[in-house]
């Protein structure tokens, strides 16, 4: 765990967060649409917090037929790639609010990070999203893009997207990338992790409430323990190194625990940082928030301690 409280920001910021938070989440319960607009909104207000990273070029693009927006540092190590799968509970996909944070690694990376706008439900039912995910990380690799070089990155659902594309991939006989970051994750639908109960006091951006919206508005028509929604309960064996970040106080916390110890069991090389007092995905607000430095300098540290990634020029 990174220290036992967290930056006197994040605890400045937490009761803005909760009470923005929640409040949505009562509001919209019934609305999806009017939290899509909510959020968009949102973002864009809060620009200026989590300002772009200096020189950093964002680029509308293609992948395996789904459109995409990259970003493109100024100064880039050649070949390398992330690709960054969202969140928003496979229900929305806020763009504006991923400028400052994806910006940044980005730029801490040197590489290019790559977000392709998978299918949303109820629109789209599932699988369809997580079918995005594995038809563009294919056409990523169709395209040349050396396995050794790609890192996938996600956070929340697209934590959940990341894990499920890794596995599948796997099973598929795909090549593995060199390692994989996963942040706020949430990997178990049956939501049979303790601190679903533990943190529901004590989560300010999800919540019960938060988990409650996601009920109303997604529900596959799978067992909840299946591992194509729920890749806590796959076969990690054969996986890549694996970071998870996570915040303490987050009702999604051990979902990170459990996956870890997944990870580890199956002789995967995995990390685990547990950040104190940090709202969900806290990553967005920018790196005016001492625990979004933080953070990125430990996807750094992961980034360069993983071969071949480590070795590109």
């Amino acid at each position: 765990m990174s220290g036992d409280r967290g930056s006197v920001a994040v605890r400045l910021v937490n009761p803005v967060v909760r009470g923005v938070c929640q409040s949505a989440f009562s509001r919209y319960h019934d609305d999806l649409d009017g939290m899509r607009t909510f959020l968009d909104r949102a973002a864009a207000a809060s620009g200026l917090l989590a300002r772009p990273a200096p020189g950093c070029r964002i680029i509308d693009g293609e992948l395996g037929g789904l459109t995409t927006r990259e970003f493109h540092p100024a100064h880039v190590r050649r070949g390398r790639t992330v690709f960054y799968l969202h969140g928003g509970g496979f229900l929305m996909y806020v763009r504006r609010a991923y400028t400052g944070f994806l910006s940044w690694l980005a730029t801490d990376l040197q590489t290019r990070v790559v977000v392709p706008a998978y299918r949303l439900a109820p629109e789209h039912p599932f699988p369809a999203a997580i079918d995005d995910c594995l038809r563009a990380y294919e056409a990523l690799l169709d395209a040349g893009q050396e396995p050794g070089q790609l890192m996938i990155a996600g956070e929340s659902a697209g934590a959940n997207a990341a894990l499920v594309t890794l596995q599948r991939a796997r099973d598929a006989s795909l090549p593995m990338p060199a390692g994989a970051v996963m942040i706020s994750g949430g990997f178990d639908f049956s939501w049979s992790s303790p601190s679903i109960s533990i943190n529901a006091r004590h989560c300010t951006a999800l919540g019960t409430r938060g988990l409650a919206f996601l009920n109303r508005w997604y529900r596959p028509d799978v067992d909840a323990t299946d591992p194509l929604i729920s890749p806590v309960f796959g076969d990690f064996t054969g996986l890549p190194p694996l970071l998870f970040q996570t915040g303490h106080t987050e009702v999604l916390r051990d979902d990170s625990v459990r996956a870890t110890e997944r990870a580890r069991a199956a002789g995967v090389p995995v990390w685990l940082e547990v950040f104190p007092e940090v709202p969900h995905a806290w990553h967005q607000f920018g790196i005016w928030l001492p625990e979004t430095r933080d953070a990125l300098q430990q996807i750094g540290r992961f980034a360069n301690a993983i071969h071949p990634w480590r070795s590109t020029s």
